[in-house]
């Protein structure tokens, strides 16, 4: 038999066990190798909304069964590729496991991979005006989840050429050999190959420089504030762009994307708010307009998003519960979802399953989330025992019953005579089977052959905490 991680899940968290499984009616899953190689053909990032998947097959494995994101797990024969019916927009994950035919189940092997069939925001172009025989360079900057690679200018309907690329900007230079109005937009395809068109502006060109009637653009903006942020924090944005004229609206961008309008907080002072759900670096920044249509991207901030529990492992003390932040990618098999008991010794120690840990627990509100590299540190010590007096335990391979006593200690039964007189008629209620993986973990003492070998309160309040039993 093998050992394997076993995870249950109990709400936001999970209880952390090595366990002996039995997979019923099968042979060990270990005994067939999972699907290897999984991937995406053309890539992870695609427009494709019918992509296909493809996987290494192991040796020996018959047939296979997929799922899609939370769906349900589907029969395939013995393939070695899948193409996907119609999916939507977003993130997905395409699991694979393989069978065969001697009823062995490998563990699953998965792909995570985006489709993205939305094409770039793009703005109108800038400027508004040109002088007849006079070059005028045309800027724009689109926005969108991923991003924009090519651009093309339009004048009137006709590409007149691809726009270079500055940082996020698009610039081209032109010129009008008549006078009068036009209409220019620009053309942009993102790194997914989505092709968005830009809204078309009036471009008015003039005889000569008198004739220009038109505002310069002196808007500005700077850097957004702060340089950094906890996740699921909510962190408070502020800008102060400056122009010529009133700043009249300002949005707070994160990668690219327009996540919320900022208030004017004071003149020419904007705020915005906005959570991140996920550590890591974030490209933040503001874009504003004026009351003369002027409207400016500001510089990028880059914005490092701290763990949530990174600044509390200072504070974490022995005999505290503890656990690792879970991003909102994770499942429930995630290994974040684990909760240890942090010993006096130093050491993290595992809760075998829930029953063991509502021996000592109501609930999970004690957690408190760790960085990986502090739950890293620890290393492992003994497995967490039943709380003495709080229940009676049978392995599963036997049909004798003990107490549990301190210093994890198991007391066998001669009789059920004697197991009503401390636990009562009804003392099956409280009867726990524990695997006989875990009999190590215990310590067998002497038997309970008469009334008053054992005082059920008396071992339940022997002990205030796990490090009494360890």
């Amino acid at each position: 038999m093998r050992a394997l991680f076993f995870w249950k899940s109990l709400g936001a968290f999970a209880i952390a066990a090595t366990l002996t499984t039995i997979l019923p009616n099968t042979a060990f899953a270990s005994s067939l190798s999972a699907p290897s190689n999984i991937d995406v053909v053309g890539g992870k990032y695609t427009n494709d909304t019918t992509p296909t998947i493809t996987w290494t097959r192991p040796s020996g494995a018959t047939w296979y069964e997929f799922l899609v994101d939370n769906g349900d797990w589907q029969s395939l024969g013995n393939v070695s590729s899948y193409t996907m019916w119609n999916l939507p927009n977003g993130w997905h994950t395409f699991y694979v496991r393989a069978h065969n035919n001697s009823n062995a189940v490998s563990v699953s092997s998965s792909v995570t991979f985006e489709i993205d069939t939305q094409g770039a925001t793009i703005p109108q172009v800038w400027p508004s005006t040109a002088i007849e025989d006079t070059s005028v360079t045309f800027s724009v900057t689109p926005y969108g989840e991923a991003a924009t690679m090519y651009c093309n200018l339009f004048i009137d309907g006709n590409d007149v050429g691809s726009m270079t690329k500055s940082g996020t900007t698009f610039k081209k230079s032109y010129t009008f050999s008549w006078n009068g109005s036009y209409a220019a937009y620009a053309k942009c395809t993102d790194g997914d190959n989505n092709v968005s068109t830009g809204t078309s502006r009036s471009i008015t060109v003039y005889n000569s420089a008198d004739d220009e009637d038109t505002f310069e653009n002196n808007l500005t903006v700077p850097i957004v504030t702060p340089s950094s942020a906890t996740e699921d924090v909510r962190t408070e944005f502020t800008v102060k762009p400056s122009s010529d004229y009133n700043v009249t609206d300002c949005w707070l961008y994160v990668d690219g994307l327009r996540v919320t309008e900022m208030d004017e907080e004071s003149t020419n002072v904007f705020v915005g708010d906005y959570t991140f759900r996920n550590d890591g670096s974030y490209s933040v920044y503001a874009y504003c307009k004026d009351s003369h249509e002027n409207a400016t991207f500001g510089s990028k901030r880059t914005i490092r998003v701290n763990d949530l529990s990174t600044d509390s492992t200072d504070e974490i003390d022995h005999g505290m519960l503890i656990k690792t932040h879970c991003n909102s990618y994770a499942d429930v098999l995630d290994t974040c979802h684990a909760v240890y008991y942090y010993g006096d010794d130093g050491k993290r120690h595992v809760f075998p399953n829930e029953s063991v840990f509502f021996t000592w627990y109501n609930d999970f509100d004690d957690v408190q989330e760790v960085s990986n590299d502090f739950l890293s540190s620890l290393s492992i010590g003994k497995n967490v025992t039943y709380r003495p007096g709080s229940v009676l335990v049978r392995f599963e391979s036997s049909s004798d019953v003990y107490a549990v006593e301190k210093a994890h200690t198991l007391r066998r039964y001669t009789t059920t005579h004697l197991i009503e007189a401390d636990y009562g008629d009804d003392w099956s209620d409280v009867l726990v089977t524990i695997k006989d993986s875990l009999y190590s973990n215990y310590s067998i003492g002497n038997v309970i052959d008469s009334t008053g070998d054992f005082d059920r309160d008396d071992e339940y309040f022997s002990v205030d905490s796990i490090d009494d039993v360890l």
